[in-house]
């Protein structure tokens, strides 16, 4: 099916081409009217030939390069994705050499294009086939290929390869010659032949009109040319003579002759001798431009690099489809994401989105932008349009790479993230609080004079360590300082001393000390196990220790205290699992050489299993399995997360490292926790 895909990709993208050549086309054919129809029929030729030949001669220019885009664009909103991204057709192997993905309103539309071309052809040609049969019938035979017909009122060839030419009766002797001898002429010029290739390019195209419009005109101009050449072989000087034999041959009958679209036959014929009762020969200059335009149309339909791109960048590669000076439109895309901890110990994520907006490759997303929250499972909680937040300013702009920068300055245990946007000569900053369900501006507009590219979106600001939330500000050799308000809840720009910011620092060191951070499971309305943390200088939540207690953490018997877990804490939640629900808990933290996890068993009350930290269990696992095809550094970081645990003892256990040559692996291993073995590797690469 890709086959027949690819297929209706180039006879679609052929199409769009013969529009773009075809009111050229239309307006030479106006200008050039009253010269021989070879001109005309020449023109129509070459956009008949452009409309089924994919292959376009190279060139460093490219008038098309705009409407490319255009219908690739197109291409893309009914359903067809092709990688590589680029301009696939500069010849005809690039159009089946590309990975085609396709969505089900382009395979209904390639289903419908293939069945109108079969029908359009067979019906056609049964038409004919009955036509030719019945004159084989009847027709009466005078000599060569020349038959006669009772029932015929104009003249009809038939035959592809072997010809065979009908008059119909009540010719004289001298009228006979001169009619079969014009139809000899149509012979001789191969117009039928020329005619039932155009026709099979219009069955590819039938759903263009204006192929089927360039298909009449250019019948229309095949009988002018060969009026004209009929005559020139007449001679000039017999013009009445030439004339005559075009008003003869239409015979009065009572059953007029049914026709294909290929049959070939003789139509018009009063007004083609008019026509050529008062033909008039052009001077040199008008065949000169005639000449000179039909050279332009076929360099602008094949030397003009018609469908591709660009053409070739100074490296050598092909260009991207959507260069950088092209703009796109997007709707609802997520441009940058980060997760972050709240207070209560909930995993969030936080999504910059372009709600309805336009991107550039070189200047990124501009458009009506907001936050979004969603939780673990990808719930949304809440959302802050960005509108609200730079008042005034409908629209935002972030560039492509933006990222999104979170710091808890006040140490409140949920996590702030600093918004900016260009304003004026300056940047403008707002510091957006992230709690469980809800996000909320949390200072005034914070002014920069300069930052660097990396910063204009999102930036961390510079604080003062365990000072409680003070952010410094440096402007023109003076430091400028926003302070946290905890009874306001919000950053308030004050002058600072260093003895304001020694008691703050002393403040927020009591009210650590008195007000320890815990993060716990609940069964059942009571608590079962905690995590007690410290909140260090770096904004981390460190790990102290952890107490188990299936019956209840209030009952001193039973509790255990549990340490040698050492990371910073990230989450805590009840594991998957196909045996008990609440047996095994998973406490997800930030080690030394990566994110990771530890499992307990509440019922046994134990730490059952804890990955080592860093890359030693892949690089032992990876040799384990014989997977050459990837080196581990020794010191390098790995990232593991749980993914299921089957019945009691089997753990399936996901993993993300960073291997030699810029390799990124992924992948799973199951851990047998009573034999304390890894198995079942499976895994892939990406560079």
């Amino acid at each position: 099916m890709d086959l027949l895909y690819a297929l209706f990709y180039t006879a679609f993208s052929m199409s769009c081409m013969f529009l773009v050549l075809l009111p050229a086309v239309l307006v030479l054919r106006l200008f050039f009217r009253h010269l021989s129809g070879r001109i005309t029929l020449t023109l129509w030729m070459v956009v008949f030939l452009r409309a089924v030949c994919p292959v376009g001669m190279s060139s460093p220019v490219c008038i098309y390069d705009g409407w490319n885009r255009a219908f690739h664009t197109l291409l893309r909103s009914l359903g067809l994705d092709i990688s590589p991204d680029i301009g696939l057709l500069t010849g005809w192997r690039y159009v089946f050499m590309g990975k085609l993905t396709a969505s089900g309103e382009y395979k209904t539309c390639t289903v419908i294009w293939l069945a109108g071309a079969v029908i359009m052809a067979l019906g056609t040609f049964w038409k004919q086939y009955r036509l030719k049969s019945r004159l084989r019938h009847s027709a009466k035979h005078l000599y060569d290929e020349i038959y006669q017909v009772s029932w015929l009122d104009v003249p009809v060839r038939t035959g592809i390869f072997r010809k065979r030419i009908y008059l119909p009766e009540g010719f004289r002797a001298k009228e006979l010659k001169d009619v079969a001898d014009y139809q000899k002429c149509r012979l001789h010029r191969r117009d039928d032949r020329i005619r039932v290739i155009a026709f099979m390019i219009c069955c590819i195209h039938w759903w263009n009109p204006g192929i089927w419009l360039a298909y009449y005109l250019m019948r229309k101009d095949a009988d002018r040319a060969c009026d004209m050449d009929f005559l020139y072989r007449s001679g000039i000087d017999r013009r009445m003579q030439c004339v005559q034999v075009l008003a003869n041959m239409q015979r009065e009958k009572k059953e007029k002759i049914i026709v294909s679209l290929i049959t070939g036959c003789e139509k018009n014929l009063s007004r083609r001798a008019e026509r050529l009762l008062y033909y008039e020969k052009g001077n040199v200059w008008k065949h000169i431009a005639a000449g000179l335009a039909i050279l332009l149309i076929f360099l602008v339909g094949f030397c003009l690099s018609s469908l591709q791109s660009v053409g070739r960048t100074g490296n050598g590669e092909n260009d991207k489809i959507f260069a950088e000076n092209v703009q796109k439109d997007i709707v609802n895309k997520t441009i940058s994401q980060c997760e972050v901890q709240t207070a209560s110990g909930s995993a969030v994520s936080v999504e910059l989105v372009v709600n309805k907006g336009t991107y550039r490759e070189d200047t990124g997303y501009r458009g009506k932008c907001l936050l979004r929250l969603k939780d673990t499972e990808g719930s949304f909680l809440a959302k802050l349009e960005l509108s609200k937040v730079f008042n005034g300013q409908k629209e935002q702009s972030f560039r492509k790479d933006i990222a999104l920068k979170t710091v808890d300055y006040n140490s409140d245990g949920n996590m702030e993230l600093v918004i900016g946007q260009k304003s004026g000569d300056g940047y403008e900053y707002y510091i957006i609080n992230i709690e469980d369900r809800d996000m909320e501006v949390i200072s005034p507009a914070i002014v920069l004079p300069t930052v660097t590219l990396l910063q204009e979106g999102s930036m961390e600001f510079s604080y003062i360590q365990d000072a409680g939330g003070v952010i410094t500000i440096s402007e023109a050799e003076k430091m400028k300082y926003y302070v946290w308000d905890a009874s306001a809840k919000m950053y308030e720009s004050r002058e600072m001393t260093d003895d304001d910011i020694e008691k703050r620092r002393e403040k927020a060191a009591s009210e650590q000390t008195e007000n320890p951070k815990n993060y716990s499971l609940d069964d059942n309305g009571k608590k079962v196990m905690d995590v007690s943390v410290k909140a260090e200088k770096n904004g981390g939540l460190s790990i102290q220790k952890i107490r188990i207690n299936a019956k209840g953490l209030d009952q001193q018997r039973g509790t255990k205290t549990l340490t040698g877990v050492d990371g910073y804490y990230c989450d805590l939640q009840w594991a998957q699992t196909d045996g008990e629900e609440k047996r095994f808990a998973v406490l997800s933290y930030n080690g030394v050489k990566g994110r990771t996890f530890s499992l307990f068993d509440l019922k046994q009350g134990r730490l059952c299993y804890k990955p080592k930290d860093g890359n030693k269990i892949l690089i032992d696992l990876f040799k384990k399995y014989g997977a050459d095809d990837v080196t581990f550094d020794k010191d390098g970081e790995a990232v593991y997360s749980l993914m299921e645990i089957e019945g009691d003892n089997q753990l399936k256990i996901n993993f993300a490292a960073n291997a030699r040559n810029d390799i990124t692996v992924k992948g799973t291993f199951q851990y047998n926790m009573s034999q304390s073995i890894e198995t079942s590797l499976q895994y892939s690469k990406e560079s």
